[in-house]
């Protein structure tokens, strides 16, 4: 999952998760960590992570269908960061992209996955809380 930048403040970074529960984070801009840091998820942290995956990213939805203009990359909405997210666990293989609505108070896609992702992986320990919404929920 990558984070794109806006017109403001937003953090800029990118997160890989691997089957044995790697974590590679590389802040980029914005962020209070700025390079790479690694961490590790348990067994069933990496479980979790799948079921996520699979409850919210459907490959019919972001490569199909009505809502596949909404996950067309780049995401193409001015202003708003961005999530660029592969999750070859479900089939998407090909980056889908879509625009962060949630800091501006709209409903996120895909049920919020990209919050769901970083709480889970506990990304707010290297981007910070100062620069906006982290997590589902804040911080």
């Amino acid at each position: 999952m990558r984070r794109t930048g806006c017109d403001g403040l937003c953090p800029v970074y990118d997160v890989h998760v691997y089957d044995d529960g790697c974590v590679v984070y590389g802040g980029m801009e914005h962020v209070e960590v700025v390079g790479r840091r690694d961490s590790q998820l348990t067994g069933e942290q990496v479980g979790r992570l799948r079921t996520i995956l699979a409850e919210h990213v459907r490959t019919a939805e972001v490569y199909g269908g009505d809502t596949a203009s909404f996950f067309t990359c780049p995401h193409g909405v001015i202003g708003f960061a961005g999530v660029v997210l592969t999750a070859p666990e479900v089939g998407v293989v090909n980056p889908v992209c879509y625009a962060e609505f949630i800091s501006k108070g709209e409903t996120p896609l895909l049920g919020g996955v990209d919050y769901l992702i970083d709480e889970l992986l506990g990304t707010s320990r290297w981007i910070g809380c100062a620069t906006g919404v982290k997590g589902y929920g804040g911080c």
